[in-house]
C-alpha cells in the first residue's frame, strides 16, 4: 500500500494524471486525480478524508473492485492516445495537462456538500 505522504506528494505536482490506489478491494483517486476521474466517470463515490497526521482534509473518489476492470477499460476511449501504467496497487493514467483552478473549485463544492455527511479518517 502506498503511504499517504506519497499520495500527497504526487497530487501536489499532478497536472495530467489519474492515480488510482487499491485499498481493501476498492480503488480510490485522491485530490486532483479524483477530480479528473469524476470528469470521466459518473460512477464515482466521492468522500472527504481527514488526515490528522498531516493536518489535511482530502477528497477522494472511489470505484469498487468489480468496477475497476470495467472502468479502466471504459476509460480507454478517453485516453486511447495516452499511457496507462498498472501495478499491483496503483493504476496511473496520463492525460493532457489541466489547470489546478477547476480542481480547487470542484473540491470546495464537493466538500461543502459532504460537510454534514460521513467523513473518513486518515488512511494508514
Amino acid at each position: 500500500m502506498i503511504e499517504l505522504i506519497e499520495i500527497l506528494r504526487r497530487e501536489k505536482e499532478n497536472t495530467n494524471r489519474i492515480y488510482l490506489y487499491c485499498e481493501a478491494d476498492n480503488w480510490f483517486a485522491y485530490e486532483q486525480s479524483a477530480y479528473r476521474l469524476c470528469q470521466l466517470s459518473d460512477n464515482c463515490l466521492i468522500q472527504a478524508v481527514v488526515s490528522q497526521k498531516y493536518a489535511a482534509l482530502l477528497i477522494r473518489a472511489g470505484l469498487c473492485d468489480e468496477q475497476v476492470g470495467e472502468q479502466t477499460y471504459g476509460l480507454l476511449p478517453f485516453v486511447r492516445k495516452f499511457a496507462i501504467h498498472k501495478e499491483e496497487d496503483c493504476i496511473e493514467i496520463i492525460l493532457p495537462g489541466q489547470g489546478a483552478t477547476l480542481f480547487s473549485l470542484w473540491k470546495e463544492n464537493e466538500l461543502k456538500e459532504k460537510k454534514n455527511r460521513e467523513i473518513h479518517t486518515e488512511r494508514s
